[in-house]
């Protein structure tokens, strides 16, 4: 969470008024997307692996 109430997948949105204020440079914009674009992909792996490891479990449990 943010000061703005905002979270990682809304960052994208509250980022560009930050930038606004000028102190803000190039270098450090692509590191961010770089950075958001790894945190999706993170999220993505996450939530497939928890898909996955759910759906093994319910055949697991009813296997035995």
């Amino acid at each position: 969470m943010d000061s703005k109430g905002g979270d990682a997948n809304n960052a994208v949105d509250v980022y560009p008024k930050c930038s606004s204020v000028g102190f803000i440079d190039s270098d450090v914009n692509k590191m961010y997307m770089a950075l958001t674009a790894i945190t999706r992909e993170i999220q993505s792996k996450a939530s497939h692996i928890l898909k996955r490891k759910t759906r093994l479990g319910i055949e697991k449990q009813y296997s035995s």
